[in-house]
């Protein structure tokens, strides 16, 4: 057996159930259900989760067991719920398309090919993964495009993706060989938590290279406090 993602059946499987249940239940909001639109959401969900791999049929059972734990199927319910009802309110603007498309409009053209930008969120007491974090990305106030429309920003954590999260950032148009420092800010929000701004600065240089995933930049570890709890990083 080749190495293999296990998640991609197990994600794959509970995407189709959740189309095919908000179908038969006649949600309003569904407006599609196509092999496109399920392809992305399973898409979306993986993106945002750890992958589990394989290489034996004895890691397919010892995976199964892990797999069957609740709170993950419930996990990974919710973020497919997120992508489904992202993937339909925003047809017009990727519906049927993917990231190839994206990549054409570039036309060659040199770009700052920004990095997958990836993290993970702690409370900071238990030091335990922390979910239901809002993070935002933004640049000059204003929120960042990502390059893949089924990207969310802001996006959230889950227990599922033990407290990790991740942006793609649209490229930016440039001349050939120009240097160019993006100032990104970073924002963490989650009720109950002091909020945690975080800046980085990622310098770049603009080439004709089509944007890759295979180009990630790992953020530092953010530590979240409650709100009765001093913050021991601070002052």
């Amino acid at each position: 057996m080749n190495i293999h993602n296990i998640m991609e059946e197990y994600v794959s499987s509970t995407v189709n159930e959740l189309y095919d249940t908000l179908k038969s239940e006649n949600i309003k909001w569904l407006s599609c259900d196509c092999k496109t639109c399920r392809l992305d959401t399973v898409c979306f969900v993986l993106n945002r989760i750890k992958p589990r791999y394989i290489v034996s049929e004895r890691g397919v059972l010892h995976n199964s067991i892990d797999l069957d734990d609740v709170q993950l199927k419930a996990d990974l319910s919710k973020l497919a719920l997120e992508g489904i009802r992202l993937i339909n309110g925003s047809q017009r603007k990727f519906h049927n398309s993917d990231t190839s498309k994206n990549i054409s409009k570039l036309d060659g053209k040199p770009n700052f090919n920004l990095p997958l930008l990836i993290g993970q969120v702690f409370d900071g007491t238990t030091f335990e993964p922390l979910e239901g974090v809002v993070i935002t990305i933004k640049n000059n106030n204003e929120l960042i495009e990502m390059f893949d429309s089924t990207w969310s920003n802001p996006t959230e954590t889950f227990k599922a993706t033990n407290g990790a999260y991740s942006f793609w950032p649209k490229p930016v148009l440039g001349k050939e060989g120009d240097t160019k420092d993006f100032s990104f800010v970073l924002e963490f929000k989650k009720e109950g938590y002091a909020p945690i701004t975080y800046c980085v600065d990622i310098p770049a240089k603009a080439t004709i290279d089509a944007p890759s995933t295979n180009y990630s930049l790992k953020i530092r570890d953010i530590f979240m406090f409650s709100e009765d709890v001093d913050n021991p990083m601070e002052g």
